[in-house]
């Protein structure tokens, strides 16, 4: 198959487009219910399986990166229903190189995937709104508990050093490899006046892996792991 260049006007067009046809419904949900939300910024870091190398594989792969550790910021709201039910609709970001090689998509850095592949710098977009279950309340502690039927889209916007990247735009969207249905586990804590302390933990299972025909490799690759901060305003 011939891939044309896309240019990076071109690429970054597509992928805000596609994040646009995945947020807005997302945000229609607090903003429609301001009254009853609570806006939160949250900050930790998210794991990134990646088996697609040594020792797994018997033969080296050039470029690809071992289980990196990235930065993972956001934004969300909570819409309580009742005592214990909520729903948290949420944003967050993490950005990483990502390299074409073998039909795949792997993370990668400048310096070991320049000559292997396409590469392009990849922002992941992680769209959520889990439904969560207060399993312990307290005065001023709590613990929530919820599952998400959430998307990551991971959009190689930026190519590097004029790379074409039509593969990896194919390999990242296509075939549903956006579906990340995420389990999440929260403790908070209620201090004075308005604000919620909260940690939580997030796992998110490349369940597209079933269909894709990629079960050669662990079940941890292309796995997400994620822990983070958070400090959410009360507006009641």
């Amino acid at each position: 198959m011939t891939y044309k260049r896309p240019r990076t006007a071109r690429s970054l067009i597509l992928g805000f487009a596609v994040i646009a046809l995945f947020v807005a419904p997302t945000l229609a949900m607090p903003l429609a219910t301001a009254a009853s939300s609570g806006p939160e910024v949250r900050t930790g870091s998210i794991w990134i399986g990646n088996a697609y190398r040594p020792p797994v594989l018997d033969e080296p792969v050039e470029g690809s990166d071992f289980n990196p550790i990235l930065h993972f910021y956001g934004a969300g709201g909570r819409i309580g229903f009742g005592r214990r039910l909520a729903v948290s609709p949420g944003l967050d970001f993490f950005f990483k190189d990502y390299l074409a090689v073998d039909g795949r998509a792997v993370p990668t850095q400048i310096e070991t995937g320049r000559a292997a592949g396409q590469l392009a710098h990849v922002m992941g977009v992680a769209v959520s709104a889990p439904l969560s279950v207060r399993v312990f309340r307290g005065t001023s502690f709590h613990v929530d508990a919820g599952l998400s039927p959430t998307a990551i889209l991971r959009l190689p916007i930026v190519p590097i050093e004029d790379s074409e990247v039509d593969q990896l735009w194919d390999y990242l969207l296509g075939n549903g490899r956006f579906a990340f249905p995420e389990a999440t586990l929260a403790l908070e804590y209620d201090m004075p006046e308005w604000l919620t302390f909260a940690f939580r933990v997030r796992a998110f299972a490349p369940v597209f892996r079933l269909w894709t025909d990629e079960t050669e490799l662990p079940f941890w690759d292309q796995l997400k792991l994620a822990a983070q901060l958070s400090l959410r305003y009360r507006l009641r």
